[in-house]
């Protein structure tokens, strides 16, 4: 919410701008002013909020002009932070090699043929999918999500193999949400959104065209991928019978496991200890959430930190209209 108008203050604000404040009082921006114009010297009737974006007489011609004292004034009351912008200069196209000068300072094609031209020479090309690609990778990397189960199913990984990684990009800008590098194994753990619409905006045939792309990219380089389907909520006993099933899997597979892909006994009980401190913060500090959130609903509910904003009635202004 912006702050409130003063009646000094619109009225120094009208005429700076050159014009004259003829009404005495002033509630909000939404309230008609009476203003005597600079141009031709009739009242006329605006509201200040269309008066500062600039709306003027409607039967003067002439724009407005706003000077130097009027931007000081606006700028502080906006808190615009004005940059100077780049200065336009004479380039060349990168089209048809003609020097012309900008009209703004990204500009780098002279007319809109060339435009065209650039976008007729780039279609066929693959570069408009190669960058949607190069996008949805950069989307892919902020976006990373890990529900329990797939925490808990990575604690199991943790617990039993001595290299474990999560959702790091080793396969050509995309990643895995578990990878275990010694024995060449990368794990998505996929929810009910890779495989039903979950809502309006959601396109499960682009989630699934991701899905495929990954697939084929995490086989080239080497590694065996692993889908973990969950289409449930949170349930420890359908993570632990998964993992068992991903470990048949690896018999199965026949993929090789020596003693060093293995957690020694003190490292499991070092990794355990460390689960238990983190669990243990956690705890503590959703209680500490919860023991706040009820002192702050205790205060308001015995009167603390109220404040009683005294209520001004509007002033109604008569307008007497002779005959």
């Amino acid at each position: 919410m912006g702050i409130p108008h003063t009646y000094e203050y619109v009225k120094e604000f009208i005429e700076i701008s050159g014009d004259k404040l003829i009404s005495e009082t002033y509630e909000d921006s939404r309230d008609k002013l009476q203003i005597r114009c600079a141009q031709c010297g009739l009242i006329y009737e605006i509201i200040f909020k269309r008066y500062q974006k600039g709306f003027r007489h409607t039967k003067c011609l002439k724009k407005d002009l706003r000077t130097k004292e009027y931007i000081d004034l606006m700028i502080p009351r906006t808190n615009i932070i004005r940059t100077p912008s780049k200065p336009c200069q004479e380039i060349e196209c990168m089209i048809c090699h003609e020097i012309f000068k900008q009209k703004n300072s990204r500009q780098k094609i002279c007319s809109k043929e060339c435009n065209i031209a650039l976008l007729s020479s780039r279609k066929g090309t693959g570069y408009c999918v190669e960058t949607g690609r190069m996008g949805g990778l950069a989307s892919a990397r902020k976006q990373v999500r890990r529900s329990k189960n797939e925490i808990h199913f990575g604690d199991l990984c943790q617990e039993k193999f001595s290299n474990v990684l999560f959702n790091e990009t080793m396969f050509d800008g995309w990643d895995a949400d578990i990878i275990l590098p010694d024995m060449k194994i990368a794990i998505s753990y996929n929810g009910a959104w890779h495989y039903k619409q979950i809502r309006k905006g959601h396109s499960l045939s682009q989630v699934q065209c991701r899905d495929r792309i990954k697939d084929d990219i995490i086989k080239r380089y080497g590694y065996v991928h692993y889908v973990v389907k969950d289409m449930g909520s949170v349930n420890k006993k359908f993570v632990k019978t998964e993992f068992t099933k991903f470990l048949e899997f690896i018999k199965q597979e026949k993929i090789q496991i020596t003693e060093s892909m293995l957690v020694s006994p003190d490292k499991l009980k070092e990794i355990k200890l460390l689960r238990q401190q983190r669990q243990e913060n956690n705890r503590l500090e959703k209680l500490s959430n919860a023991v706040s959130n009820e002192s702050k609903k205790q205060e308001n509910d015995l009167g603390f930190q109220k404040t009683e904003v005294p209520i001004t009635p509007k002033k109604f202004i008569l307008k007497i209209v002779s005959d």
